[in-house]
């Protein structure tokens, strides 16, 4: 599981721009999948700046929609069905924006905020897991089936 800041969104020439920070993730995520793993690219939040800040809340809203973007196309890449690439949890929905989810800085999650994205990333995490698990327990049981096949 990825999950970025968006500490390259603050305003200024020596940030990168939406679509370059995404595709930087991409890069990310694209090489882990190559080695066969599964991903899931969490949302950028939307705490702090990008609440109050025009610019910040447009760069952070943009980034986002890239990400779902990429997601979709990856349901339909030649790695889709080896090595899955799911989005979520949505870190910018607006559970993650209210000030109860926020520590002191108005930037970060507090433990409520914290509690919130675990429960939405397990969420996410389940059914991935469940692959895994179903996975591993198949293949330890081919091997047993192939051996009675060859008894008989």
């Amino acid at each position: 599981m990825l999950w970025v800041g968006a500490n390259d969104g603050r305003p200024g020439p020596s940030h990168q721009s939406p679509a370059e920070t995404v595709k930087n993730i991409k890069s990310i995520c694209d090489a882990l999948r190559k080695e066969g793993k599964r991903v899931i690219v969490a949302g950028i939040p939307c705490t702090g700046p990008a609440k109050i800040i025009e610019e910040e809340k447009h760069w952070n809203g943009e980034a986002n929609q890239l990400l779902r973007a990429y997601a979709r196309s990856a349901k339909a890449d030649d790695l889709s069905e080896s090595a899955p690439l799911a989005f979520g949890p949505y870190l910018d929905g607006p559970k993650f924006c209210r000030d109860m989810s926020v520590g002191f800085d108005e930037v970060h999650f507090n433990s409520g905020g914290y509690k919130i994205a675990a429960k939405d990333a397990y969420e996410e995490l389940k059914s991935h897991m469940k692959a895994i698990e179903w996975n591993t327990f198949k293949a330890r049981l081919v091997p047993q089936n192939a051996d009675k096949n060859k008894q008989s």
